[in-house]
Formats: C-alpha cells, sequence, structure tokens
C-alpha cells in the first residue's frame, strides 16, 4: 500500500483540481450598483471585526458598526484603530486564512501585518479593487469558484455565478412590532392594519423573491431570538395581532413571529425551494449562543418534511448534534460553510465524522467571507487541504478506495450544492460554467 503521504498528495492533485460550487458567501453590488472599493482596514473590519473587539478593540464588533467614524477614508486614521490589536490575534485561523488569501494575490512576502509592512499592502489592495474584474479574478481564477449562493439583501448580484438566496427574517421581526409595522409599511408602500394584511405581504415578497430568481430562502433570526420555533395556528396568531402590537408581551410576540415563521416554511415547501437556517457561532460579539442550537429546528423539520433545510456552520459549539441531525431527519441537509474561520482541527474532525455517519448527498460547502474575495479564497485553499486529508486518512484506513473518495469530493465540492439548489442546468461534465 502506498505511503500515507503519497495518497494525500494523489487526492490533493486532484481535489485542488475541481471546481466548486458555494452553498454561501456574501458577494454583490452596493444598492446603488457599485462594487465595494476597500483598503486594507476595510477588509480587516469586514472580516475580523469580531475577533478584533474579542481581543480587546473597543466596540462590539459587527458587520454595521465601524470601529471608526461611519464615512472614514483615511487609511492611516483606520490602521491607528486596528493596528494596536492586530497582534492579539496572530493566532486565529481566521486571521491566518485571510492573510492567506492576501498572499496569493498580492506581493506580500512577510510573516505578518504589521506597523511597518501595512501601508504596503493597503496599496496594493486599494489599486487590486479599483479593478471591474477583481472579484471574477480572486474567485474563479485563483480559487476556481464557480458559483456561489449568496445572501446580501438583493436579487441583482451582476454576475451570472453569483445566485441569490433572500432573507425573510425581516418580516418575522418587524412585522410583530408595531415600529416595524411603520417601517414595512413605508418600505412596500403598503397599509398593514389588519392580519390579513400581513399575511398578503409575507405571500408578496416570497413570490416576489422566487420570481426574481432566488434559489432559496435564509433566515439569520438566531441574532435576534431563539431558533425554537412552536407549531402556531392561524387562529391564535390572529388573535393576538388584532388585540394591537402596542402592549404585546415578549410571549405573545415569540408566538406571533413563530407563526410567521411556519407560514415562510409553508410557502417554501410548496415552492420546491429549500430553506437556509444560521445555526451555531455567531459573527457579532455578546450574542446568545444557545440560541443557535440546530436541534431548535427540529419542531419545523417534522413538520415540513418536503421542506430541504439546509443547517449551517457545522451548529459549532453544537456539532455532535448537527452531525446526528442530518442522521436522523431526511430533510436536514449539513452545511460545513464558516467552520474553517472558527478552528481548522475542528473542522477537519468533523468532517472525518459526518463523512462516516450522514448519507454522502447531504453535505455542502462556502466559504462565507463577508463581502472580501481574499477571505474566501483563503478559506478555498484550506478547504481543499481539510478535504483531500480526511479522504486521504479514509482510503488509508481502507474505508473507502481511491476511486470513491474523489467520487465523494466531487460531490461535496459541487456536486451536492447543484443538485440541492437545482443549478444543474449551470454546469457541464466537470462541474464548470
Amino acid at each position: 500500500m502506498k505511503k500515507q503521504s503519497d495518497i494525500y498528495a494523489d487526492i490533493k492533485a486532484v481535489v485542488d483540481a475541481l471546481p466548486i460550487y458555494e452553498s454561501h458567501d456574501h458577494f454583490a453590488p452596493n444598492p446603488d450598483g457599485e462594487w465595494p472599493k476597500f483598503d486594507l482596514c476595510d477588509i480587516l473590519f469586514h472580516n475580523l471585526n469580531s475577533d478584533l473587539t474579542v481581543s480587546g478593540m473597543p466596540g462590539i464588533g459587527s458587520h454595521a458598526a465601524t470601529p471608526w467614524p461611519q464615512g472614514t477614508t483615511d487609511s492611516v486614521k483606520k490602521w491607528k484603530v486596528v493596528g494596536p490589536y492586530m497582534r492579539n490575534i496572530e493566532n486565529m485561523v481566521s486571521y491566518l486564512g485571510l492573510l492567506r488569501g492576501f498572499k496569493a494575490v498580492y506581493d506580500f512576502p512577510y510573516v505578518n501585518i504589521d506597523d511597518e509592512n501595512w501601508a504596503m499592502l493597503n496599496e496594493q489592495i486599494v489599486a487590486a479593487y479599483k479593478r471591474e474584474d477583481w472579484i471574477d479574478y480572486v474567485l474563479r481564477e485563483k480559487g476556481n469558484i464557480q458559483v456561489a449562493v449568496v445572501d446580501m439583501d438583493t436579487l441583482s448580484t451582476d454576475r451570472d455565478y453569483l445566485i441569490p438566496s433572500m432573507k425573510m427574517d425581516f418580516l418575522m421581526m418587524q412585522g410583530t412590532d408595531p415600529e416595524g409595522i411603520k417601517r414595512l409599511e413605508k418600505r412596500f408602500g403598503v397599509s398593514l392594519r389588519t392580519f390579513q394584511d400581513l399575511l398578503d405581504l409575507i405571500r408578496s415578497v416570497f413570490k416576489q423573491f422566487k420570481e426574481g430568481g432566488a434559489v432559496a430562502i435564509k433566515s439569520v433570526a438566531a441574532y435576534y431570538r431563539t431558533i425554537n420555533y412552536a407549531d402556531v395556528d392561524e387562529v391564535t396568531a390572529k388573535c393576538i395581532f388584532d388585540k394591537g402590537l402596542k402592549n404585546i408581551t415578549p410571549n405573545e410576540k415569540k408566538i406571533l413571529q413563530d407563526f410567521v415563521m411556519n407560514e415562510i416554511c409553508r410557502l417554501t415547501e410548496e415552492s420546491d425551494l429549500p430553506i437556509q437556517f444560521h445555526t451555531g457561532k455567531l459573527a457579532w460579539n455578546f450574542q446568545f449562543i444557545e440560541n443557535t442550537n440546530p436541534n431548535n429546528l427540529t419542531t419545523l423539520m417534522r413538520k415540513y418534511p418536503k421542506l430541504k433545510f439546509d443547517v449551517f456552520h457545522g451548529g459549532i459549539p453544537y456539532t455532535s448534534e448537527f452531525g446526528v441531525l442530518a442522521n436522523n431527519y431526511p430533510n436536514a441537509y449539513l452545511d460545513i460553510n464558516g467552520m474553517q474561520w472558527t478552528s481548522l482541527d475542528l473542522s477537519r474532525r468533523c468532517l472525518s465524522e459526518w463523512i462516516e455517519m450522514v448519507p454522502q448527498n447531504k453535505i455542502m460547502w462556502g466559504a462565507d467571507s463577508y463581502r472580501v474575495y481574499e477571505g474566501a479564497l483563503g478559506q478555498t485553499l484550506y478547504f481543499r487541504e481539510i478535504l483531500a486529508g480526511v479522504l486521504a486518512d479514509k482510503v488509508q484506513s481502507g474505508l473507502y478506495d481511491f476511486n470513491f473518495a474523489i467520487a465523494l469530493a466531487k460531490k461535496i465540492m459541487y456536486e451536492n450544492v447543484a443538485d440541492f439548489f437545482a443549478l444543474q442546468d449551470r454546469m457541464n461534465s466537470d462541474g464548470k460554467k
């Protein structure tokens, strides 16, 4: 039998040449149709803000709160905010993955980004983001990412290989709040005085998203509340809404929100689209992690058995529950996107376990890089290594043969995503567009 190193090299050579269909990422133009013009600190903010905040940088890390005043364009001023904390995260794989992406496309020979060299890297980034083809160069040419299902709250991604998944949580959260109702009325030009008005809006928005090309519905409600949804009937929900939302109790609000999510799931199931749920680790600081346990979704999975659930992020820290869920529920699919931002070893161990316990058509991957192409590239390079290493271990142990391992790699890297989101017509025999 070949040595372990030889088996890995053979599998890695094949895996490196395979295209990737991402199940989840975050790329689209701004609302005005312009692609972002980032500098180094913008990129650090989008992908590492939460980590820098955890390390001691003042603020609360989120995609909404920059650690410098909104509108700041002075790169030197931005670096003075994040620079003092960069050394704290040099051990973290989130930083190392981004750095790896930088090194793959820029002339940056240094071990880490520091006060002495950041300006050199920043100059290259600013120039690169002026190129109209920069996203295509990084993702498609360097990363061989042929398709990505993206979450950016828009149906207009400006690239035919970036395919939208649309969030409907805002209807659940705003539709159960007096001020939220006003925002919905202003946004859609409707009156939401009755419960039927709210139902009509939910159905109208869903129709707009589906007809506009969305291939899935997305939920990020775990950032705001538990993802444990009770089975609420329409009569109960209507009674709560009709009482008026001004004095609604927290329990009543949850019941009404639960009904709205059930309505979203019902529409999605009837339309034969899948639904994506954020579970596990949250990107913002000071969140309630217990809200995100993927087991909380079982009530919905039981009620909507024909609805395919794309369950996100490996469920970290609930990885054991995550694997068992897909082992038990036919409509639960494991999406390991974003796991490598947390830990390579955890990603490797979990993938090794899940490959043995979950049907091979139910594992998908995505880079989950918030607006940053270099982050997606770095995660892609890590993923190819992890997948090849896990499969080499299985071949070395005699569990799989070489050809089966390669067939499994193709499923995880692109075939499963193509099947799950009905994208087969976008690919040829080798998975490329």
